[in-house]
């Protein structure tokens, strides 16, 4: 066989007994390469190029998952299976309580050069330019393997910011604040809602309500179609803090229990409190997609604690049912047979003797250990440190000292234990949450709350199969939980089995057809199967159930976008903007105006969107490729200069940001400084070789630096990666390259 021997380098960081190859995206161990899921692995490479630096946990979720939205859990799940990799001998990441992780370990960096026989031949997937060599050393690092960036970089790209809007980019030539990257990853937008300020003078008794409220999105679904219920918090009136913690375990309780009865959906319990921090109770039930509301209050009436629980109808505007409980503080495992047995007759649900036994049974007959775990429950809710979680543990292990069979403890127990996993990253707790677990199982071997609860302990450290095979087990137990399948969903997309996520998804959806937020999750999980028609219809039903989130909208935007269709894509973005006018949607909308050339338009689009968040390093550069474009160039130099101030100071804040090089690098090149654009691109790609928008910003720095093989070499790379072929297309910045062969035959492959 005929072939030349050339210079391949390749990219490592060392730390401990560990070697991390960057290109071929594998760890070792003392030269023995060790098993990891992609997303691990992901996550460990982000860690490991931010050492030293604490990683919020939205940062590292938008680096890892930057193609979908997850839960956090997912970033737990891999957290964990990273450390069982490394093992407890040696000590890499750290967690930040509250805020995220931190690679400690010293590590080190190596390029190391690897000889290679190059087969000269031409195939389907790559184009060879022979006939002109370039007369400049290559300095580039050229990638082996697939995948994609630890963090969206810039040109023709959105980045995505979780739980904000998303904001698209006119290209490498326009840098947008969102969502697509590639030609097959698209971050979707956060459902944002406004909500107007909670209400601190509750009254004793409980008014239903607010009505009427203009900024309520959500959908209220008719009673014909079922009722659809939500426990919301209850109020805690006066300044003793027991009342905070007895008042959320009033609430777990009966929505637990109301979970076991059929003719009735009831939201999850784990979905309520944490919505409830940012909206009203008006906008909250319509959010949570219910029709029927309970809502309380609980009081210190002298020697008795007084709860008046009350039922509203939604849709119809009125209080179904009203009442006061009172009893002694010890016997609130009384109080809550009381509250439950009105509120199944006031639900006009039906019921036998059985039921009503079923549900009269008590997690524990010992009112002393059902107080210490509403305490434990209230420390983990609301930790700040470590000492917080220690105190749990202990009033749960006093719980259980007074009732060994109290199976909910033991759940506590788990929970504990695994945040203490992760605090401290000791392998002990991981096995002691197990235990935990497994006991609250044997204790209570036929609720889906035990198998859910060890489901969650297989997950975080890494046993996904056990993970799954312990939801289902619940779900068997539970078959309307819809947070159940939801949890599954998530399960299976951190293996990466995407169809049965998008089966446990659109089971979700099927138990809870009015929450929003379910359609959003399936929508992105038909993104990351490449359906966007799926995708695109999903949207649109979730723009159907509710008109007024500017979410929906933005998101079908987005779809089209990814697909090319840049004109398609302008009124789902118009629409959103009239709803709620937010920068990214302009730079959205801008992005789709200058793929279409429509400059003058994009111009007006970026302005705004600059005039709505000056700080947005992006949102500039967009700005000045506008008026670069549009022709007005002495404008866009100034605006350029604005765009390199504040990416120099992105990457004073992280020296290691592959995304903000990349983004200098573009800047300098479109001011003419060829020399800083080179040199830019190229520390660049030594931090993320991989990284398909990377690369692609290489091909335009190297086309406008006058280098046209180099840049037909790195955009022949970028396409094989996955970058999107219509940008390619579209981008002004490559129009001298798209009239040769050549180019038509790479973005044709």
């Amino acid at each position: 066989m005929n072939g030349d021997i050339a210079r391949f380098t390749k990219h490592f960081y060392e730390f401990g007994p560990f070697r991390l190859d960057a290109t071929d995206r594998q760890l070792l161990r003392e030269g023995v390469p060790l098993s990891l899921t992609p997303k691990a692995l992901d996550t460990l490479l982000v860690l490991v190029r931010n050492s030293g630096r604490t990683l919020e946990k939205d940062e590292l979720m938008k680096a890892v998952w930057h193609d979908t939205i997850v839960e956090e859990n997912n970033l737990t799940q891999n957290v964990s299976a990273l450390r069982k990799v490394l093992g407890q001998d040696f000590r890499f990441i750290q967690t930040v309580p509250r805020r995220g992780y931190r690679f400690i370990a010293e590590v080190s960096e190596r390029w190391e050069e690897i000889p290679t026989l190059i087969v000269r031949q031409h195939t389907r997937s790559s184009v060879i330019i022979e006939e002109e060599q370039d007369s400049e050393p290559e300095d580039q690092v050229v990638s082996n393997s697939t995948g994609a960036s630890s963090r969206g970089t810039l040109g023709q790209r959105l980045l995505r910011l979780r739980k904000k809007p998303a904001v698209l980019t006119a290209g490498a030539t326009v840098l947008l604040v969102s969502a697509i990257m590639g030609v097959s990853l698209l971050s979707v937008r956060r459902r944002v809602f406004r909500a107007s300020p909670e209400r601190t003078d509750l009254p004793r008794t409980i008014p239903p309500l607010a009505r009427g409220d203009p900024d309520g999105q959500g959908a209220i679904p008719p009673l014909a179609r079922g009722k659809y219920l939500a426990v919301l918090p209850f109020r805690a009136e006066g300044d003793s803090g027991w009342l905070n913690y007895v008042g959320e375990g009033v609430r777990e309780a009966i929505s637990d229990k109301l979970f076991q009865l059929g003719d009735i959906r009831v939201v999850s319990v784990p979905s309520v409190p944490e919505m409830s921090r940012r909206k009203t109770a008006a906008v909250l039930v319509k959010d949570l997609g219910v029709n029927l509301a309970v809502v309380g209050s609980v009081q210190e009436a002298g020697d008795k604690l007084r709860i008046v629980v009350s039922l509203e109808e939604v849709a119809a505007d009125r209080q179904v049912w009203t009442r006061e409980f009172a009893d002694s503080r010890r016997h609130l495992l009384g109080l809550e047979d009381q509250i439950l047995a009105s509120l199944v007759t006031a639900l006009w649900l039906p019921h036998n003797g059985r039921d009503l036994a079923q549900l009269s049974v008590h997690p524990t007959e010992n009112d002393a250990a059902y107080d210490l775990y509403l305490r434990g429950r209230e420390a983990v809710r609301n930790f700040n440190d470590v000492k917080d979680i220690e105190g749990a543990l202990q009033l749960y292990e006093q719980a259980l000292s007074m009732d060994p069979g109290f199976a909910l403890a033991y759940a506590g127990l788990a929970d504990a234990s695994l945040e203490m996993y992760e605090q401290n990253d000791e392998k002990l707790w991981a096995d002691k949450a197990i235990h935990a677990a497994r006991e609250a199982l044997r204790q209570a071997p036929t609720t889906a709350e035990a198998h859910f609860a060890l489901g969650s302990a297989m997950c975080a450290t890494g046993h996904f199969d056990e993970a799954v095979a312990e939801l289902q087990h619940g779900l068997q137990r539970a078959p309307n939980s819809d947070e159940g399948y939801r949890r599954l969903g998530s399960v299976y997309l951190a293996q990466g089995r995407t169809e049965e996520a998008r089966r446990a998804y659109e089971k979700a959806i099927r138990l809870s057809p009015f929450y929003p937020d379910d359609y959003q999750t399936l929508g992105e999980a038909y993104l990351s199967l490449g359906e966007d028609d799926k995708a695109l219809a999903t949207f649109q039903k979730l723009a159907d159930l509710v008109p007024r989130d500017a979410v929906a909208y933005e998101d079908i935007g987005l779809v089209y976008f990814r697909q090319g269709q840049w004109s398609q894509s302008i009124p789902p973005f118009q629409k959103a903007l009239a709803i709620s006018p937010y920068y990214q949607t302009y730079s959205n909308l801008g992005a789709a105006y200058f793929y279409l050339k429509q400059y003058g338009d994009a111009v007006k689009m970026f302005e705004r969107a600059v005039e709505l968040n000056r700080d947005e390093g992006l949102s500039v550069g967009n700005l000045a490729d506008a008026y670069r474009w549009s022709g007005d160039k002495d404008k866009a130099l100034t605006i350029y200069d604005q765009a390199i101030k504040l990416t120099v100071q992105e990457l004073q804040a992280n020296p290691r940001d592959a995304s903000a090089m990349g983004n200098l690098a573009l800047y300098h090149a479109k001011e003419g400084d060829k020399g800083l654009a080179l040199e830019f691109i190229r520390r660049g790609r030594s931090i993320d070789p991989i990284n398909a928008e990377l690369i692609y910003i290489e091909a335009v720095v190297q086309n406008l630096a006058g280098h046209q093989q180099k840049a037909l070499k790195a955009l022949s790379e970028a396409l094989q990666k996955g970058y999107s072929p219509q940008k390619a297309r579209d981008d002004p910045e490559l129009s001298n390259l798209q009239r040769p062969p050549a180019f038509a035959r790479l973005v044709h492959e």
